[in-house]
């Protein structure tokens, strides 16, 4: 008995002070529980509402709108709205894009009548945004609220 009690006194002579601290504290640096002070937490994105809106649209995953072909006039013809054909509408206003999108599939339906100011709203700024297409003039626009 009297070795078991030398064994366990020598051992708490020898163990370092600090770590009888560190038991008790479960925030310290080598615990698991500190909280979102630590470097590994990931921070909160903040979500665009309007950006995902215009996405949900462009993408045809709005359910009001459905699925549409976006097509873009570029000279005489109608191409399929990429970055590319997109390049000739940088810096140009609101009212003029707006009028050059088209449906692929029905070029003679107007898209402002078919998506509604608030959808329309929604998918320019979008494509302003994604495309970086610096659309001027947004407030004298026939979206503009």
């Amino acid at each position: 008995m009297l070795r078991n009690l030398v064994f366990v006194v020598s051992i708490l002579i020898f163990w370092p002070s600090s770590s009888f601290a560190d038991l008790g504290n479960m925030s310290g640096a080598h615990g698991t529980m500190g909280g979102a002070h630590n470097s590994s937490t990931r921070s909160m994105r903040i979500i665009d509402e309007e950006f995902e809106k215009g996405k949900g649209i462009f993408l045809g995953r709005n359910r009001e709108v459905g699925k549409i072909k976006l097509c873009v006039a570029s000279g005489d013809e109608q191409v399929k709205l990429k970055r590319k054909a997109l390049k000739p509408y940088k810096g140009a206003t609101v009212n003029g894009f707006i009028n050059s999108l088209h449906n692929c599939d029905k070029p003679d339906e107007v898209m402002l009548e078919r998506l509604g100011r608030g959808h329309m709203s929604y998918l320019i700024y979008y494509l302003n945004k994604r495309y970086k297409l610096q659309l001027t003039d947004y407030s004298k626009s026939v979206i503009a609220s």
